[in-house]
């Protein structure tokens, strides 16, 4: 038996002892006049509830509305054990006070609390969803315990001894008196209208820092406030703060939200007064009634404690800023123009007002000048071009110069008319002739020289060199672009069968990579630094390299490990000379950096698709680890793949050789931590549902355990009650046997 159960008992033998000692009184005594009694008290079944009613917005309703109020044994689902509905009148902040049994003539049901459940109220405001249901308090077992206060129907005052004192009656009276002595009663040395108070210890109230008055709920130092909620001193919030709109819109309205104002204080020398300079922000509606509505987040500004007005800075919904007119921004970067300056070519400019520019007419004239000198220089363009030197003629004009040495002035064509563009025009002849192919162009340098006794020369090199672009003295004009060097084969011929091939670039050079590891069939140079290579070559068939293609970045001939691609089209490899797969990275050149890796995983490539089983436990089998690796010294974490492929063999890949492990593919075991993590939420899932099942049976032992406290106070003060009729009928003079009589 536990404490508050034994005590219970205690009070209900003490209770049953003093009905059976006046009982026995009652059949012994004699006749007298009976002690006045006053008659019983019904107690109201009322039950007194106050609450705060809030509409959809957040915001307070007034005035009349229709609540219903219901009563259930348990905090969810179950039907209603009783309800009622009322016309409630609300405060202007939303408070309201009503009597739950009112609108029936015996109030609530007695028996409702009789049980000493818990009863949980839910409260249903007319248009609105239920409210959540809150667990009722000890007042209304109140109720039931009105029972106590009688005995037989009638109040323990009904009853008196008439006679003098017994011993029995004395021994009551000393017994309850000292039951009642150790009641302990709170105390409080006086508190502050308008204060909730506080426990600041077992039985001791004092004021808290909550203020209430009839317009708001205050929290500091703010008994004066007409504030709703008024707070003085620091605030945090764990959570949403919204500042709801004012309304709902409309086709023909729209509305701001509420604003956030800030407020500062300024002392103003002429007024000789201080001045409360205000900035408020507050979202506001744009396109109301359209097909794309938005808003936009504004800052107003008022000097003193007037009518805010907008300063034309605000925010787009996209984050984009409207700038207050007058806007400026500092600094020597792109911002504010502060005045054009004219150039060459120009006249005018300023730094304010509307700035005009001007054409120079002297620039003008100029340029009319240079229009006449390029007539002039064309002219002699054609002039030269008529004397140009041609193969396709005769040596019999004195213009004429064999092209075996000596220089030409002018443009020279070979195999075709001169072109303007070129000093040099050299075109192959075409072929008139069935089947006959036409001529070609062939550029060889020279051999070197043998050497005696030294190197040998070194052959000649043919260099195609673009001319560079021209400069321009103009001020509205570029500089000419460089010279291209175009390299185009020609077109396949068409014929009735098939069209034949189309022609190819062919370049030969090195191709044994000794000095860089990879051959240079091309090699791209630096202008600036010819050592600064590309390389782009075909390594040979012999040795271990079996005719990879190779791409190599290097400086002065270093050596290094070359991008190689496979032959056959079998894959790639990066930092590696032996490839193994599609792409192959060298073991110990470190990881590759991307933004993102897809695998292909589409069900249109999958068969026979299962849930991974027993994922959790497969997990549990593995183990990560730390290591250094051999080939770098470099510390890393991760898995053993031989580990690995004991629990989960599809992710690791071998050597030839079927026994050593060689990788594993981390990015698939992604599969079966997905469906261990949901074996494990399960689990947890399950515990939760047992834990909520052990909080909802404390809680309900908490409010049994509440009743009956409730229920042992009542009693309490029954039996100090029953004491203090006990001590005046044991106070009456008698003169014969007591009796007790009942007055109605």
């Amino acid at each position: 038996m536990n404490r508050q159960t034994a005590s219970l008992a205690i009070l209900a033998l003490f209770g049953f002892t003093t009905a059976a000692a006046l009982t026995s009184a009652a059949q012994t005594a004699t006749a007298h006049t009976p002690i006045a009694a006053s008659a019983p008290t019904a107690v109201p079944a009322l039950v007194p509830f106050t609450g705060t009613a809030v509409g959809e917005d957040a915001k307070p309703l007034t005035g009349q509305t229709t609540i219903t109020f219901l009563i259930y044994k348990d905090e969810q689902a179950g039907e209603p054990l009783w309800s009622e509905s009322q016309n409630v009148a609300i405060d202007a902040t939303g408070h309201y006070k009503v009597q739950l049994g009112a609108t029936s003539a015996n109030g609530l049901p007695t028996d409702l609390f009789s049980t000493g459940e818990a009863r949980w109220l839910e409260i249903q405001i007319a248009g609105q969803a239920p409210q959540s249901r809150v667990l009722l308090a000890s007042v209304p077992y109140a109720l039931k315990a009105g029972d106590a206060t009688t005995f037989n129907g009638l109040p323990l005052s009904a009853f008196a001894l008439v006679g003098a004192n017994t011993p029995q009656a004395a021994a009551l009276a000393h017994e309850t008196a000292a039951a009642a002595a150790t009641a302990a009663n709170v105390t409080t040395t006086g508190g502050t209208t308008g204060y909730l108070p506080v426990f600041t210890g077992a039985d001791t109230v004092a004021d808290s820092i909550l203020f209430s008055t009839s317009t708001g709920i205050g929290v500091g130092d703010v008994p004066n406030s007409t504030a709703v909620f008024d707070v003085n001193g620091k605030s945090i919030w764990r959570g949403l703060l919204n500042v709801s709109r004012a309304g709902t819109a409309t086709a023909s309205t729209g509305y701001d939200s509420y604003p956030m104002l800030f407020q500062a204080s300024s002392y103003n020398s002429s007024t000789k007064a201080a001045t409360l300079p205000e900035f408020e922000l507050q979202a506001e509606p744009t396109g109301n009634n359209t097909a794309t509505p938005g808003g936009t987040f504004n800052l107003l500004y008022n000097a003193n404690s007037g009518t805010l007005a907008e300063t034309g800075l605000s925010f787009n919904a996209n984050g984009t800023v409207n700038f207050a007119p007058g806007q400026t921004f500092p600094g020597t970067g792109p911002g504010t123009i502060t005045g054009v300056t004219a150039g060459t070519g120009l006249t005018g400019g300023g730094s304010t007002g509307n700035v005009a520019l001007n054409v120079n007419q002297s620039v003008v004239a100029f340029q009319s000048d240079l229009s006449s000198a390029e007539t002039t220089l064309n002219t002699s363009i054609s002039a030269a071009q008529t004397n140009a030197v041609s193969t396709s003629e005769g040596y019999t004009n004195s213009n004429f110069l064999p092209l075996g040495g000596g220089s030409i002035n002018g443009n020279v064509a070979i195999q075709g008319p001169p072109n303007v563009g070129n000093v040099l025009s050299v075109t192959g002849g075409s072929s008139q002739s069935f089947g006959a192919p036409g001529q070609g162009i062939t550029l060889t340098s020279g051999n070197g020289g043998p050497g005696f006794w030294s190197a040998g020369g070194n052959g000649g090199s043919i260099a195609l060199t673009a001319g560079s672009g021209g400069y321009s003295y103009d001020d509205t004009d570029t500089g000419g672009n460089g010279g291209q060097i175009v390299l185009s084969v020609g077109q396949a011929g068409g014929g009735a069968v098939g069209s034949g091939a189309r022609g190819q670039v062919i370049v030969e050079g090195d191709d044994n990579g000794v000095l860089r590891t990879t051959p240079a069939q091309i090699q791209i140079q630096g202008a600036s630094n010819s050592g600064k290579q590309l390389l782009i070559g075909y390594l040979s068939d012999g040795g271990l390299d079996y005719g990879y293609g190779a791409i190599q970045a290097t400086f002065t001939d270093i050596a290094n490990t070359p991008l190689l691609l496979n032959p056959n089209g079998g894959g790639v490899g990066i930092q590696t000379t032996t490839v193994t797969n599609s792409l192959t990275i060298g073991q110990g050149q470190g990881g590759a950096l991307a933004d993102a890796w897809y695998t292909y995983s589409s069900r249109r490539f999958k068969t026979d698709i299962q849930t991974l089983p027993d994922a959790l436990d497969k997990v549990e089998k593995l183990r990560g680890v730390s290591y250094t690796l051999k080939a770098t010294g470099k510390h890393e974490i991760g898995v053993i793949a031989e580990e690995v492929g004991k629990v989960v063999p599809e992710v690791v890949t071998y050597e030839k050789n079927g026994v050593d492990a060689q990788s594993v593919d981390y990015t698939r075991l992604t599969a079966l931590l997905i469906e261990a993590t949901k074996e494990q939420q399960k689990l947890i899932d399950k515990q939760a549902a047992q834990l909520e099942t052990a909080i909802h049976q404390i809680k309900a032992q908490q409010a049994q355990i509440h009743q009956q406290s409730a229920s042992l106070k009542q009693l309490r003060n029954q039996v100090q009650a029953n004491t203090r009729q006990v001590h005046q009928i044991s106070q009456q003079p008698t003169n014969s046997q007591p009796t007790l009589v009942a007055s109605r």
